[in-house]
C-alpha cells in the first residue's frame, strides 16, 4: 500500500513583518505615486480656473464691444463721435485678442510647469522603485 502514497513536498511559508528599510521604501513609492496624482489634479484645477477666468474676461469685454457698437448706431451723424465710436471698437476687439492669446499663455506655462514636476516626481518614483528592488535583493 506504501507505493500508492507519496510524500508532499515540503513548503516554509514566510509571516515575518518586512523590515524598518522595506517598509520606508514602499512608503516613499506610495508618496510618489500619490504626488504624480496629485501633480494631475492640481493642473487639471489649474486649466479649469485659467479657462473660467478666460471665458469671465471675454464676456465682458463683448459686452464692451456691444456697448460701444451701441453708442456708435447713436451717434451716427456726428462724424467726430463716429471716429471715436470706431477707435474704441477697434481697441476693444484687439483686447478680446490680447485676452484669449493670454489664455493660451496662461495655460501653456500652466501645462510647461506640470509637465516638469510630474518629470521629477516620476523620476522620484522610479528611484524609489529601484531602491526597493535593491534593498530586497541585498535582504533587508
Amino acid at each position: 500500500m506504501s507505493e500508492f502514497l507519496e510524500t508532499l513536498e515540503s513548503r516554509m511559508l514566510l509571516s515575518g513583518t518586512p523590515s524598518a528599510t522595506i517598509l520606508a521604501d514602499q512608503a516613499a513609492i506610495l508618496a510618489d505615486r500619490t504626488a504624480i496624482t496629485t501633480d494631475h489634479l492640481n493642473l487639471k484645477t489649474k486649466l479649469a480656473t485659467d479657462r473660467a477666468n478666460e471665458a469671465a474676461s471675454l464676456a465682458a469685454q463683448k459686452a464692451t464691444v456691444a456697448s460701444d457698437t451701441a453708442k456708435l448706431k447713436t451717434d451716427r451723424g456726428n462724424a467726430t463721435a463716429v471716429a471715436a465710436d470706431k477707435a474704441a471698437i477697434t481697441a476693444d476687439r484687439l483686447e478680446l485678442k490680447t485676452i484669449q492669446s493670454t489664455g493660451r499663455t496662461n495655460m501653456a506655462s500652466d501645462i510647461a510647469a506640470a509637465k516638469l514636476q510630474i518629470a521629477t516626481d516620476t523620476t522620484n518614483l522610479k528611484a524609489a522603485i529601484k531602491k526597493l528592488a535593491s534593498d530586497r535583493k541585498a535582504g533587508l
